[in-house]
């Protein structure tokens, strides 16, 4: 072809139906994350601890995610760990070194009591 080709791929159906994607203001304030490793029985869905984390409701707690799943050694037979990385932010101030405990202390606590998870140590 004697001259360049360019091709796009627009939705255009969310801007028809009046979708439109709402930004908001990067925070000033540092994000801190906290990584946690629990063991939980086999039968345990990943979405099930994402359910018991966003119970909590509290905006500081942006987001949990999953970076490691092990069964083995140092883990019972019928149980995995699961690893999984919290993102805190205060969209009012920097957090603390006890109000980041305090936020992990009600993470695994939400998590023990809705799907039996332990602290792996």
């Amino acid at each position: 072809m004697p001259k360049p080709l360019f091709l796009a791929d627009l939705a255009l159906s969310p801007l028809l139906c009046g979708q439109v994607t709402a930004f908001k203001a990067i925070s000033r304030y540092p994000r801190v994350l906290r990584d946690l490793a629990v063991i939980v029985d086999d039968g345990v869905a990943w979405q099930q601890i994402v359910d018991a984390v966003t119970s909590l409701s509290d905006a500081r707690i942006q987001s949990v995610e999953l970076f490691d799943v092990y069964r083995g050694t140092g883990v019972p037979e019928g149980r995995q760990s699961l690893a999984l990385s919290l993102s805190l932010q205060d969209p009012e101030k920097t957090l603390d070194d006890a109000a980041i405990q305090e936020l992990v202390d009600q993470v695994v606590q939400v998590l023990r009591e809705r799907t039996g998870a332990e602290l792996r140590g």
